[in-house]
């Protein structure tokens, strides 16, 4: 069981009647993105974003789209390297040409400025590291430590 949704005594508390099975379907943990198709979508917000569905709108999608998947609708899962911004660590270390992520999550507008330099100058081996200086991740490492 999940007990970060299932207990009433979390911030995020999800009735069970909301998803009534042991494991969720797929969903993207901390939000940091979809990629779903024109037709998939309408169908998902129009036909398959119905009760009994999560409060949790990551978990919600998630639910939609398995529903969806269950239909005669074509969907195709892909994972895609992404960070949810839910770890103390930095997101990543590293040269720009060995950076993982197709999504990244709490980055501060400076951290994100600075990844689009680095793309804009196809410079594969500058470093990563100084883009994550601004992030409020780092700020409460720093504090921590």
């Amino acid at each position: 069981l999940d007990w970060w949704f299932n207990n009433t005594e979390s911030p995020n508390y999800d009735p069970w009647e909301n998803w009534p099975h042991d494991v969720y379907p797929f969903h993207f943990a901390g939000g940091p993105g979809y990629i779903l198709g024109t037709e998939l979508l309408l169908h998902v917000v129009n036909d398959f974003m119905v009760a009994p569905i999560s409060w949790n709108e990551d978990k919600a999608v998630g639910i939609a789209v398995f529903r969806a998947a269950g239909s005669s609708l074509p969907v195709r899962y892909f994972y895609l390297k992404a960070d949810d911004g839910e770890t103390d660590d930095l997101p990543f270390s590293g040269r720009w040409g060995d950076y993982p992520f197709v999504s990244q999550h709490r980055l501060s507008s400076s951290s994100i400025r600075c990844l689009a330099r680095l793309e804009a100058s196809s410079d594969q081996g500058a470093w990563v590291d100084g883009c994550y200086e601004q992030t409020q991740r780092l700020e409460m490492m720093r504090e921590r430590d």
